[in-house]
């Protein structure tokens, strides 16, 4: 028997030890991410994404992944990613669907066409959560994208918006371990529209299932005609310590009857915009100033982006800015809103 035990070195870096029962420590694991590979953001010269997505079968996906490697257009290490990512995808049940969590950046396009690789475009839809605060350039992006993946069954989650979530009903600011904005714009949503579509969600002999009070919604039985659907979800071990332990392989909570995969659980920011290119795929151009897509505002973002915000939409800073004057506290973790506002009209 061994045991593992975690040290964290600063707040960026894990190293774990797998120790022996004589106290032997017989491994050492440390934990990269993004931000260590320095990497930099730059399309192909002279890009020309294609109109659409080659149909082809999983079969000849594969043939041709292997032959892109063979002939160095792709490092061998990101085709083994890709038919890893493929191999693990779960085979579907009679009558399942695919619902890919799509958010409009780099590592849900990455999924949105694994998953066009392995399964019939048939059996998928496109959920895009909406928090009322994506960056303008996402919005234009969307459409082209899904045009190019060839999806028809594709929609948009509503939700009462981040800033009325943090102005009226939670005013506190989301830290890392209480994320009221991803369980009430996008959790919540996801799985008012599955009911709305009449999957199967709850484990009806079980306890009831997490966000969900009883088996019925607003006092009315949930009628169920479609089995629980696979849910494709972006996160990377590489995005950072909280997502660093996640599960490989796809995973079911217990309470739930809908099974989550990951296929891009183990690549890098590298992977997913090499992979990006190999497809020729368009891409949303806010990666042009931007590290990373999420609500304009994302109160975890970085200052830089805030600023970078500031200066391409100043009209949704000025919503921030008095989000925050409304909540009572600037912004964990960076530079106030207010004042990124007072620093650019100054200026």
């Amino acid at each position: 028997m061994t045991r593992t035990e975690n040290y964290f070195i600063g707040n960026r870096h894990q190293v774990t030890f797998d120790i022996s029962e004589a106290g032997e420590m017989i491994t050492v694991i440390p934990k990269l991410f993004d931000r260590d590979l320095k990497y930099t953001f730059c399309p192909p010269k002279n890009y020309q994404p294609t109109d659409n997505i080659c149909e082809r079968s999983e079969i000849e996906w594969c043939s041709i992944i292997k032959e892109s490697v063979r002939n160095g257009e792709i490092r061998k290490e990101l085709g083994d990613k890709v038919l890893t990512s493929l191999e693990r995808l779960p085979n579907l049940q009679d009558g399942q669907k695919v619902g890919v969590c799509f958010s409009g950046g780099k590592d849900s396009q990455a999924i949105s066409i694994l998953t066009r690789m392995k399964y019939p475009k048939e059996s998928l839809f496109m959920m895009f959560a909406d928090t009322k605060d994506e960056w303008p350039e996402t919005y234009s992006f969307i459409p082209r994208f899904i045009r190019w993946l060839n999806i028809s069954d594709f929609v948009t989650l509503d939700s009462m918006g981040i800033h009325k979530l943090l102005r009226e009903h939670i005013s506190c600011w989301p830290i890392a371990k209480r994320r009221h904005c991803t369980k009430n714009l996008k959790m919540l949503p996801m799985r008012d529209y599955l009911d709305e579509m009449e999957f199967g969600q709850v484990r009806l002999d079980q306890k009831p299932a997490k966000f969900r009070p009883s088996h019925t919604r607003h006092g009315s039985t949930i009628n169920v005609t479609k089995p629980a659907p696979l849910l494709i979800s972006g996160e990377r071990h590489m995005e950072g310590l909280s997502r660093s332990n996640i599960p490989v392989e796809p995973e079911r909570d217990e309470l739930l009857l809908r099974m989550t995969a990951r296929p891009v659980i183990e690549w890098s920011i590298k992977d997913i915009w090499e992979f990006l290119f190999w497809m020729k795929t368009p891409y949303n151009p806010v990666y042009h100033y931007v590290k990373r897509v999420a609500c304009s505002g994302c109160p975890f973002a970085g200052d830089e982006e805030i600023y970078c915000l500031g200066k391409k939409h100043p009209n949704m800073l000025t919503e921030w800015a008095e989000t925050e004057r409304q909540i009572g506290s600037p912004r964990l973790g960076g530079v106030s809103f207010n004042v990124v506002l007072q620093e650019l009209l100054s200026s």
